[in-house]
């Protein structure tokens, strides 16, 4: 989509030179990449430290499933399920995570998946077990804990009135082996474990959204009512269409356009375009509507562009996970190995410490080191929960004791 009619206070700018599309190919076969080996860090201090036995015995004594939405813990089961299938996927003699003079294997995550299932059923009863069961290792010094979404876009499947802001769909040059799939959206989940993105820099965003460079491609998968929307869904990278036909689908992250750049609250905070207790959605919707002329300079400074793939009804993690609230959370996997337990200790605004216990299924452009970032749910409730994270607490990974 050329927005340039709409805002063209901004300036014209010539068309940018197109990027080559991949050669055409019959085959139906995607070509199966090993899993990236798992970096091992060295740091300056300790990433994790053996948290003493009387630490884990308080965590575990006043952890409250009630304030993750639970009623019991068995409702663990589907996403340890789904940790497990991602913990499977890897060698189990391949490294997890390796820093802090530890070493940590993909059999060893496996191990403690399986116990954690085996000690489920009695988890209610006898909370102790994971004392009993488990190594538990204290990400040191603390845990800085944000929040994240799903957001819930309305959104057309064809371009109309009120619908004029496309989101797009990886296009086929930035993943060849993937163009048998990517237009029908049948690629196998797998084939996204990786982050998608080429090593030359592609299109920027003000070239896509001001200049139409993917214009004409087909590319388009919806149309969001606002462009402040679609930045939105990029900056939490997944969420749920509404479409007004009555049906639904989730907007799964698929692969980033290879440029770097600021937030978009972050870019208008340092500019002095906005005071920081401004900068939310809301105030940047209203700030792009009343400044056309400093769009441009704006799409520059937040250059990176997400593009997505069509999944089901609800979002998925980097681990293929679907998301559930207040269990899943996105970790540097340098870290905490994906799909791993966490517990973990996340002291609110307008209520105490919540204390819980779930899994890392996701990852984030800017989880990293001693970050975790929180998934609070679906929709505006959510969202709102999500604001109000971005405090220090404490995380801890448990391992099955040998």
């Amino acid at each position: 989509l050329c927005l340039a009619v709409l805002l063209a206070a901004c300036g014209a700018k010539p068309s940018p030179e197109p990027f080559p599309a991949p050669a055409s190919t019959a085959s139906s076969e995607i070509r199966r990449l090993p899993h990236p080996a798992v970096e091992a860090l060295d740091t300056p201090s300790p990433l994790f430290r053996q948290a003493p036995a009387e630490q884990a015995r308080a965590q575990i004594a006043r952890m409250d499933k009630a304030s993750m939405g639970l009623r019991s813990w068995m409702e663990l089961a589907p996403a340890l399920e789904r940790s497990l299938a991602y913990a499977r996927s890897w060698n189990p003699d391949e490294r997890a995570a390796e820093h802090s003079g530890i070493r940590i294997t993909w059999g060893e995550v496996v191990a403690s998946l399986e116990k954690l299932k085996a000690i489920l059923p009695r988890l209610d009863a006898q909370p102790e077990l994971l004392e009993e069961g488990f190594q538990w290792l204290s990400v040191a010094p603390e845990v800085k804990f944000t929040g994240y979404y799903s957001p819930v876009m309305q959104a057309s499947r064809t371009r109309k009135p009120g619908y004029e802001y496309p989101i797009y769909r990886l296009p086929e040059e930035l993943a060849p082996d993937l163009a048998w799939c990517l237009p029908t959206h049948s690629c196998p989940e797998d084939a996204f474990l990786q982050v998608i993105k080429p090593e030359d820099p592609y299109y920027s965003r003000a070239d896509i959204d001001l200049d139409g460079a993917l214009k004409s491609r087909n590319l388009e998968m919806a149309w969001l009512e606002h462009p402040v929307e679609t930045y939105d869904l990029m900056l939490e990278g997944s969420g749920i269409l509404a479409f007004d036909d009555g049906t639904q689908q989730a907007a799964l992250f698929a692969g980033l356009n290879g440029h770097s750049g600021q937030s978009m609250a972050g870019y208008l905070i340092r500019s002095g375009e906005l005071p920081r207790n401004k900068a939310s959605m809301k105030g940047i919707r209203q700030w792009w509507d009343n400044h056309p002329q400093k769009r441009r300079a704006f799409l520059n400074a937040s250059s990176g562009y997400v593009f997505f793939r069509f999944g089901a009804e609800h979002p998925k993690g980097t681990a293929g996970c679907e998301l559930t609230p207040w269990v899943s959370m996105a970790v540097d996997p340098r870290v905490l190995p994906l799909g791993g337990i966490v517990s973990y200790a996340l002291p609110g605004q307008r209520q105490g410490i919540r204390r819980g216990l779930g899994f890392a299924h996701d990852t984030g452009g800017a989880i990293r080191l001693r970050r975790i970032d929180m998934y609070t749910g679906e929709g505006e409730d959510a969202h709102r929960q999500a604001m109000t994270i971005y405090n220090q607490g404490q995380g801890w990974l448990l391992l099955a004791k040998q």
